[in-house]
């Protein structure tokens, strides 16, 4: 019989393999894990808690009602009606709490809030108010507290939240009258006022009685703002609110007959940050036990990152953390050569300086201009959308930056008075403030003028609102801001022009036409171009804008000539229009502000233009640059025409040179004489009285300009000079960081561009320190000293004055915020 045993054995050996490798095998095969879940969607829905800060703009709207029996005053009859408008301005910071309901893209919510606001102001009004008084009245108005509750409703584009609100607001604002007495009035005793406040002499010579009272109302609040949520807990906003806090009635107990309206009405803008708990707002549950640890598994593969944020907001917000902490913004590989090659370098780099090209004026950098090449957040995030194609693709760019700052000065603000006490110092003339200095918006095309093969166009607009204005101002351009209401903030467009560039003239030619920056100087209106917050008086005093047209041409890759035609100096073509001034008798009050009366002299007629110095004005300069670009001369002579008496017509002669130690150290000069022809002379018998006589066009103004102090001349006029010479020393000591020495004499030799006849010597030493491409704060110490006679912290009240201090010292600090 034929054995199996063989095969069996067979079989056996190969079933065991089979188990033995299938074994194998499972434990070679990895074994199923679940899979990580999606990152939750995000939703507004929830509690939230934030604390905000912002600037405040309050305007007072007072109604004065004066009946004083058997009195028939001296401006104006009884049982008058004086109205007058006063506009503070300053910080406010606070904490908000709400909750938001989402209901797919659309949330609806509620917030309370509470801050603090520090928008102060003062103001002297003469007549009117001051029948009851026997003189004029000074007003202060502070606010303090408020807060409001108010319901939102907003759009919700994933991570952005668009959104308005409105409520009840509750607050308004501190009012006091200081009570002036005029000269040989005896002051008021002490006593009780408006709300049977006490009050006591204010001790200033010729003060009598103060009254405080407050104007604290319920009103209502609307707003709208955008809100950003950069993680799943974090969001921050920028909100805009307009408050109206009604009306109030109050009579005056030391005064009787005297009574005041009071209308409370504010702006606000503020930026918040909020912290979401993701709470509900009631919490009607206890949360249930935690479950039993589960049995120790493999950990799940992490979760895939979120996509990035399609909003205009997430872009806006990536455009800024991409670049945060770079020294320059992210290179575009795809961008054109943004220089000739055979040019010379740029000297410079942004940061930590304002500028690449050693500072000029007139034309774009020819050899070394491109279109679309600033960096700017606006345009990235608008990039992807069908406007910011059409932009990008017509060489179109809107950007700018938002600019507040601060002092702490020596000098203060002495009642009576519109003249700030850190002035003549410039751009920060009130002391110890918070102030919005610019906020600007520029829109322009910039034109290729690297390349020789075409030629090519540009403009610029660059609308401007802050405490800047008040130096840019040009006659007859919204100068009743200024010249009229002497408002503290406003705007203007220091720049409108458009622009033309001939690449076949030597190496370039550049012809720009419109309202332009005058050509010299080191500093500029626009605070990204300088390398400190404060100005010099080098700066302050000198030239601001032509209107015109001016040629630049690069007639070597080192030599550029320019030449230019305008209109004047800050003059409009309308100002040249034909006006009269009546006589005035010696003694006549006029009233150059609403409610603020002053006394002339004797007032002869004035006949002839709105500004005799508008006139065809010339303008030429010659600028060199070495082949490293270590050493630039600039020379020019700006403003040149007859030079007789103007707004501003200032005949400008001098130049800039600048000189590169090594790529960490370099100097900036500047020196210049300037003078104006034909200036009324306060020293002559004829202008005596207070300098406020005929043929004078501009006594009429607020902020006219002054007269000259030209003494041992008897003349009517004169010729007003003044010189100057400044120097900033600058260190890099990081790619993020710049010290800047400032140094300055100037010479306002008959105290016609300063007010006050004497020279001044100027120590500043300033910071820059950069976070990115787009953000920079600058803080810094300035002295300031009056060599012949004190010109700071001026004295007398209202228009001009002399100055009670020789020294001042100033500290402030300002964030620059490029979008």
């Amino acid at each position: 019989m034929k054995s199996h045993k063989p095969g069996l054995l067979l079989s056996t050996s190969l079933l065991a393999l089979m188990t033995i490798n299938g074994a194998a095998g499972a434990a070679d095969l990895p074994s199923k894990k679940p899979s990580a879940p999606p990152p939750p969607a995000f939703t507004w829905e929830g509690v939230y808690v934030g604390v905000h800060a912002g600037y405040g703009f309050n305007t007072v709207s007072e109604q004065a009602t004066d009946y004083v029996p058997g009195y028939s005053g001296f401006l104006n009859p009884i049982g008058v009606n004086d109205q007058n408008s006063y506009s503070s301005r300053g910080p406010l910071t606070g904490f908000q709490f709400g909750y938001n309901k989402q209901y797919g893209r659309f949330v609806l919510g509620g917030e309370w809030d509470l801050d603090y606001a520090g928008q102060n102001t003062n103001k002297t009004v003469f007549g009117g108010l001051g029948l009851a008084t026997g003189g004029p009245i000074q007003t202060n108005i502070q606010d303090s507290f408020r807060w409001s509750a108010r319901a939102r409703a907003g759009y919700a584009d994933d991570r952005s939240l668009y959104y308005v609100t409105g409520g009840l607001v509750s607050g308004g604002a501190s009012i006091r009258h200081n009570y002036w007495n005029v000269p040989g009035v005896t002051p008021y005793t002490s006593g009780t006022d408006l709300n049977n406040t006490p009050i006591n002499p204010f001790t200033t010579s010729n003060f009598g009685g103060s009254g405080q009272y407050n104007v604290e109302r319920f009103g209502w609040s609307v707003g709208a703002g955008i809100e950003y949520a950069f993680t799943n807990q974090w969001s921050a906003n920028v909100e805009y609110r307009h408050n109206d806090f009604g009306t109030a009635t109050v009579s005056s107990n030391l005064f009787p007959g005297l009574s005041f309206r009071e209308r409370a009405y504010e702006d606000t803008v503020r930026l918040g940050l909020n912290y979401h708990t993701g709470l509900p707002f009631f919490v009607t549950t206890l949360p249930a036990q935690a479950p039993a640890e589960p049995a120790k598994q493999a950990s799940a593969p992490a979760a895939p990152p979120p996509p990035p944020d399609p909003s205009f907001i997430g872009r806006l917000y990536h455009a800024y953390a991409d670049e945060w902490g770079l020294d320059a913004p992210i290179a575009d590989p795809s961008a054109p050569p943004s220089r000739r090659a055979y040019f010379p370098p740029a000297p410079t780099t942004q940061p930590p300086y304002p500028f690449t090209e050693w500072s000029f004026g007139g034309s774009q950098a020819i050899g070394a201009t491109t279109p679309n090449s600033v960096d700017a957040p606006l345009m990235k995030a608008l990039s992807p959308t069908p406007a910011g194609k059409w932009l990008e693709d017509n060489h179109i760019q809107i950007y700018g930056w938002i600019n507040p700052g601060f002092n702490i000065s020596s000098a203060r603000s002495l009642p009576g008075t519109l003249v700030g006490g850190n002035a003549p110092a410039a751009y920060a003339y009130q002391p110890n403030v918070f102030q919005l200095d610019q906020a600007v918006v520029i829109i322009e095309r910039l034109p290729d003028e690297v390349q020789k093969d075409h030629w090519d166009w540009g403009f610029r607009l660059s609308p401007l609102y802050g405490e800047t204005y008040r130096y840019t101002t040009a006659g007859g351009l919204w100068s009743q801001q200024l010249q009229k209401w002497n408002q503290f903030a406003g705007y203007d467009i220091p720049m409108m022009y458009g622009e033309l560039y001939i690449p076949n003239i030597f190496e370039g030619a550049n012809i720009r036409f419109g309202r332009y920056i005058s050509l010299p100087d080191i500093e500029a209106q626009l605070a990204p171009n300088n390398y400190m917050y404060s100005h010099s008086m080098t700066y302050g005093f000198d030239n601001y804008t032509n209107t015109g047209v001016v040629a630049s041409v690069q007639v070597t890759k080192n030599f550029m000539l320019q030449g230019g035609l305008s209109i004047g100096t800050e003059a409009m073509p309308w100002q040249g229009r034909h006006t009269f001034l009546p006589p005035v008798q010696g003694g006549t009050l006029y009233q150059p502000v609403p409610g603020v009366f002053a006394v002339t002299g004797t007032q002869t007629y004035y006949s002839g233009a709105v500004d005799p110095g508008l006139k065809p004005t010339f303008t030429a300069c010659a600028r060199y640059q070495t082949d490293t670009a270590y050493d630039n001369i600039y020379l020019c002579m700006n403003g040149i025409n007859t030079g007789t008496f103007g707004y501003n017509n200032l005949q400008w002669y001098g130049g800039t040179y600048y000189h590169k130690f090594n790529d960490d150290w370099h100097i900036s000069i500047e020196a210049w004489h300037m003078q104006e022809n034909n200036v009324p002379n306060v020293n002559s018998i004829v202008n005596s009285t207070i300098g406020l006589t005929a043929p004078n066009p501009f006594y009429y103004m607020v902020n006219a300009p002054y007269l000259a102090q030209c003494p041992g001349n008897p003349n009517p006029t004169c010729t007003a000079q003044e010189w100057s010479t400044l120097a900033y020393l600058n260190y890099k000591f990081s790619p993020m960081d710049n010290l800047s020495w400032r140094a300055e004499y100037f010479d306002d030799i008959n105290g016609q561009r300063s007010g006050t006849k004497t020279a001044y010597f100027n120590y500043g030493m300033g910071w820059q320190h950069w976070f990115s491409p787009t953000i920079e704060v600058r803080p810094e110490v300035a002295f300031y000293h009056s060599l012949q006679a004190p010109a700071f912290q001026t004295a007398a009240p209202l228009l001009g004055g002399v100055g009670t201090k020789s020294n001042v010292t100033v500290f402030s600090a300002d964030l620059l915020w490029h979008f």
